[in-house]
């Protein structure tokens, strides 16, 4: 069996060490890729719950607006309760993995409760 000149030697190294490092930065590329879209659908839920709080903001108005009119039939009443409802299900449920935004939620809730009680 033929020795390996030096040359021939490094050569190898050198194609071996090549060969790791694309692999280390394929990786390293890969990794970027998943931290970059973790990020982006955070970023989507924080603004999904933006616009949920928006909406039980205008739901809670309405229902106020609701109560404290003298002209609103019970239907109404009814209607813009369920409205507040539904909001306030869909903002639940998008706050669920977030504690401070989930006490908020809840505490939108107590004051539409306190509303209905003395409009």
């Amino acid at each position: 069996m033929a020795r390996l000149t030096l040359a021939r030697s490094l050569r190898l190294a050198l194609l071996g060490l090549t060969v790791v490092l694309a692999a280390v930065a394929a990786g390293g590329v890969a990794f970027l890729y998943a931290s970059r879209q973790t990020y982006e659908d955070r970023l989507a839920s924080a603004y999904q719950l933006q616009t949920a709080a928006s909406r039980l903001l205008a739901a809670g108005i309405v229902e106020e607006a609701t109560l404290r009119a003298t002209s609103a039939g019970a239907a109404q009443r009814a209607a813009a309760r369920r409205a507040f409802q539904l909001t306030l299900a869909d903002a639940r449920r998008l706050a669920a993995g977030d504690a401070p935004s989930l006490a908020d939620v809840e505490a939108a809730a107590r004051d539409e409760q306190r509303i209905r009680a003395h409009p």
